[in-house]
């Protein structure tokens, strides 16, 4: 679904219902692939919940894969400070670019139905992440139907580069 180079390196995200270099999780897994300057690929990384899980938005830096999408599973850590979860929910997950490691993944959401549809990192250090939900988020007005939404979280050391801490 999504591409992106950095580093000598292009890595793609999107899903798999099967198994790709590792053992799946159940369902519909959020899958990442690393390839380097020769198109061998790097490293794989594959990850879920029981039931459907895919990523829909990445961006990366030299240090960092940044990916989020939607779970109707219990992916990561619920977010209880932006809304119940329980719906279909968003996530947010941070890999390690050299090595393809999962560094965490957290979730947020309503009862209702999250989609992720843009992910962005700004100067200033936050991870925006952009979708639509037909719920109303902590802290959110609702128009009623669907509505857009934008969350954004504070990265860790301040910029767009920080890695490894809790979204």
């Amino acid at each position: 679904r999504r591409a992106e180079r950095h580093d000598e390196r292009v890595t793609a995200a999107g899903s798999t219902n099967g198994r790709v270099g590792v053992r799946p999780a159940g369902g519909r897994d959020a899958l990442v692939v690393a390839l380097g300057p020769s198109g061998d690929r790097d490293w794989t990384a594959q990850w879920g919940a029981a039931g459907t899980d895919a990523v829909t938005a990445m961006v990366a830096d030299g240090r960092t894969v940044f990916v989020a999408g939607t779970t109707d599973g219990p992916l990561g850590t619920l977010r209880t400070d932006l809304g119940p979860g329980g719906g279909r929910d968003a996530f947010v997950s941070a890999l390690d670019a050299a090595t393809g490691r999962v560094l965490f993944t957290s979730r947020f959401g309503t009862a209702g139905r999250e989609e992720v549809s843009s992910l962005a990192t700004t100067e200033d250090g936050l991870l925006v992440v952009g979708g639509t939900t037909d719920g109303t988020l902590t802290g959110a007005t609702s128009a009623g139907g669907s509505d857009g939404f934008l969350v954004a979280f504070r990265l860790p050391g301040g910029g767009a580069g920080a890695a490894g801490s809790s979204v």
